[in-house]
């Protein structure tokens, strides 16, 4: 029954399914919460068949002991990313489509800027945003990217795997978090003696494991994660103040040596359906090295960014806003709804009258 459902919502272009007790299922399309009609309110027996057909035996224990879990299934039409926790004594589920079909950086609409980011060979690259903001998606084409156009061993930790790679030109071997390793600190210890070129970490939770991987990252390896974080200031700001205050200015140092870019996004509405990802792109120079060195004030990162534009294919998101302005993919109205420096939208509209 399950599987009906999600079938359903991959077929209307959904990107979430939601069972609630005592309600009928949802599906978020285009941002909009929409209710099936068609199928009965859940009840708890319902949603008990619900986890029957998706959890093992291991995995129903976990989550009695739990009271929820993480899990990837494979449906008929899709991946799906699972999410089961208990709400009022009652189970729910929030279950994430997942694109089987891994899109290209061109195909999604992206900047081929990433393409020059995901070409360095050592780093941190971090990837931010809102919960739902299509993250993974920017980060699987990424890898991508690499997989198809480079030789080297890249290997990912994830709760729980999304995107499923194939090798092309590279090795690549994916572990999940609570079936083959413990949690991602553990892992991403473990990745030393296990000869990695690149390291994707699916997210960067918790103090142990943001050291851990500034820790490869320093020590020559690719690492790219996800953060969320609303720009790239602020993402500093959160991995720093993660830290004791005895360690921060040592943080400080090791951050500013091994960061190699922020790329934050949010998805836009488009004009005729669908969305597009609008980005900030932050990449490394010598001012924005010694500002998170010094400990001077991150807000001045944002000015960075503007003016670096030619030089190093940086924009904020008033930018990234802007040129989809320009090249009518979404409306000026809808931009402003997601920008929060108007003016600077307004200076990147400057020259394209029939836009301000």
């Amino acid at each position: 029954m399950i599987q009906t459902i999600i079938e359903e919502a991959f077929n209307l272009k959904a990107s979430d399914v939601h069972i609630n007790f005592g309600q009928k299922p949802y599906f978020r399309i285009d941002d909009k919460i929409v209710s099936a009609e068609k199928y009965d309110v859940c009840n708890d027996e319902i949603v008990l068949g619900f986890l029957n057909e998706i959890l093992g035996s291991e995995e129903m224990e976990q989550l009695k002991t739990k009271k929820q879990i993480d899990i990837g299934i494979e449906s008929s039409k899709t991946r799906c990313r699972i999410n089961i926790f208990l709400q009022q004594g009652h189970f729910d589920l929030a279950i994430r489509l997942v694109d089987s079909n891994i899109r290209t950086i061109e195909e999604l609409g992206l900047t081929t800027v990433l393409k020059d980011i995901a070409s360095e060979n050592s780093g941190l690259i971090l990837i931010t945003g809102a919960t739902g903001s299509g993250k993974s998606t920017t980060l699987a084409a990424m890898i991508d990217f690499i997989n198809t156009n480079f030789s080297r061993n890249i290997i990912t930790i994830e709760d729980p795997i999304e995107f499923v790679y194939k090798p092309k030109g590279s090795i690549v071997r994916q572990r999940e978090v609570g079936r083959d390793v413990q949690d991602f600190s553990s892992g991403l210890r473990s990745m030393m003696r296990e000869d990695p070129d690149v390291v994707l970490v699916g997210e960067m939770r918790d103090l142990e494991s943001i050291s851990s991987a500034i820790t490869l990252a320093e020590t020559g390896h690719l690492v790219l994660s996800t953060l969320h974080s609303r720009n790239a200031a602020e993402t500093i700001d959160r991995i720093i103040d993660v830290f004791p205050t005895e360690q921060q200015q040592q943080i400080r140092i090791q951050l500013s040596d091994v960061l190699t870019a922020v790329i934050t996004q949010t998805l836009v509405p488009k004009i005729g359906g669908g969305r597009v990802a609008a980005l900030e792109i932050m990449r490394m120079s010598i001012p924005i090295r010694s500002i998170i060195r010094n400990g001077d004030n991150t807000s001045k990162i944002n000015d960075e960014i503007f003016f670096n534009r030619d030089d190093l294919g940086t924009q904020t998101m008033a930018q990234g806003l802007g040129d989809l302005i320009i090249r009518k993919v979404i409306e000026k109205e809808t931009a402003l709804k997601y920008c929060e420096d108007k003016d600077s939208l307004n200076r990147v509209l400057e020259g394209h009258y029939d836009l301000i």
